[in-house]
């Protein structure tokens, strides 16, 4: 009786999907099952697609602009007037020895007035070091390239347009130098002073991560090092790129345990900051995304298994003749309800097929051509991202398959109940 179950569960599922019309209402509601399998799927598939692909494309934007990690003073920047941290050469080996880290980039960030014979805007200006990675602000390049002098300054396209500049032209930046020691006694005490500086735009880049291409622009360390009056050792903090972005978490906690107590040369003790922390705002929207997807994938998979159990339903109670004759023959209620299980999940196979088909072949679709596009003010992209790995699918097919097989033990328990002189007497 091996084989027997899987021989009677093949011919009913022939039957079942072969359209034949004296089959009643079997065909038809069998249809509906698959196509609720295939859909669902499809729609869980897109979703985790899109979802991954989107928290990976901000996590590249954001790290590309500001690392994962930074290693800052922990002073009252609440003037919006970074304090400045003293980094040494042991510090700095130390960091880019540790594994996991691509760049451990020093950085200075100031605010200044830009300002052209027409037009003016505030922003916050990022000192680079002439030697940092400038591939991710490269690919988002629109013209000119970054800066390599220290009286050249590198655009969003959005401060470009807002003051009317293009490349090689000249723009008047105004900076607040704070008076004062620079330590963390002292830091906000002092008076201020103006600096001017004249400088040329070196290129403009369009990232469309509007939070900070709207208010923040990119120049050399040593130019904001002058009008700040620091030393050469000195900046706002470091910035680190991991190779992970879920090694940012476990990477604070190392670094706050291996700078917490030590400050640098002025007394001024180190602060560790994680970007999730820098733009909250940002990463609390994709993490609301990772409920959506939840919401979907139990919707969808409810959806396919009540689908399925009525499916299921329509072929028991129209074979009750064929339940009361197997009885009849020997057939013990558990090889029944085998029977009827196989079916179903013969049935799941084929909705799990189309399913992959359908939703593989959108994902396809979407990475090679963008047929669905997305306004980057909104976005931060300009198309839909999906990213899937093989090891999603899988849990995605076996998730789906085990929900729905182990709902069909309840339609299936119903062939215990026949009698087989009243299913046989029925006919």
């Amino acid at each position: 009786m091996g084989m027997f179950p899987l021989f009677i569960a093949k011919r009913i599922y022939d039957r079942t999907t072969d359209g034949d019309a004296r089959q009643g209402a079997t065909p038809p509601a069998i249809r509906i099952a698959v196509a609720a399998i295939a859909i669902g799927l499809a729609v869980m598939i897109i979703a985790v697609a899109v979802v991954v692909g989107f928290k990976r494309e901000i996590e590249e934007l954001v790290s590309g602009m500001a690392g994962h990690v930074h290693v800052e003073a922990m002073a009252d920047n609440s003037n919006y007037e970074t304090a400045p941290l003293c980094v040494d050469d042991s510090l700095l080996g130390m960091l880019k020895t540790r594994p996991g880290y691509l760049e451990v980039a020093p950085y200075a960030s100031k605010l200044c007035m830009l300002k052209t014979d027409s037009a003016f805007q505030t922003l916050g200006l990022t000192g680079e070091v002439p030697d940092r990675d400038w591939t991710f602000l490269n690919r988002h390049n629109t013209e000119g390239m970054h800066p390599t002098e220290a009286d050249e300054i590198y655009l969003s396209q959005p401060v470009a347009s807002a003051l009317k500049l293009q490349t090689g032209d000249e723009v008047k930046a105004y900076f607040v130098k704070r008076e004062g020691a620079h330590d963390m006694n002292t830091w906000n005490a002092g008076g201020a002073s103006v600096k001017v500086r004249t400088l040329r735009v070196s290129g403009i880049y369009a990232t469309h991560f509007s939070e900070a291409d709207s208010r923040q622009a990119v120049c050399l360390l040593p130019l904001l090092q002058d009008v700040s009056g620091w030393d050469e050792d000195m900046v706002s903090g470091i910035k680190i790129r991991l190779a992970d972005y879920d090694r940012a978490q476990p990477e604070w906690e190392n670094l706050s345990e291996l700078l917490g107590g030590r400050s640098d040369r002025t007394g001024m003790p180190y602060r560790i900051r994680t970007t999730d922390t820098i733009y909250p705002q940002i990463f609390g929207w994709l993490s609301l995304l990772d409920t959506n997807v939840w919401v979907i994938l139990i919707l969808m998979g409810t959806v396919a298994a009540i689908t399925m159990i009525s499916g299921l339903l329509i072929i028991i109670l129209e074979r009750t003749s064929t339940i009361g004759i197997l009885k009849a023959l020997g057939c013990t209620d558990g090889e029944l309800r085998k029977i009827f299980l196989l079916v179903s999940g013969l049935l799941t196979l084929k909705g799990l097929f189309w399913g992959n088909l359908i939703g593989l072949g959108f994902c396809a679709a979407q990475y090679l051509w963008h047929p669905l596009a997305l306004d980057p003010e909104n976005y931060y992209l300009e198309w839909v991202p999906v990213s899937l790995s093989l090891w999603h699918v899988v849990v995605l097919n076996l998730g789906t398959a085990a929900v729905i097989l182990l709902t069909m033990l309840i339609p299936s328990g119903i062939v215990s109940k026949i009698s087989p002189s009243q299913a046989i007497l029925s006919e």
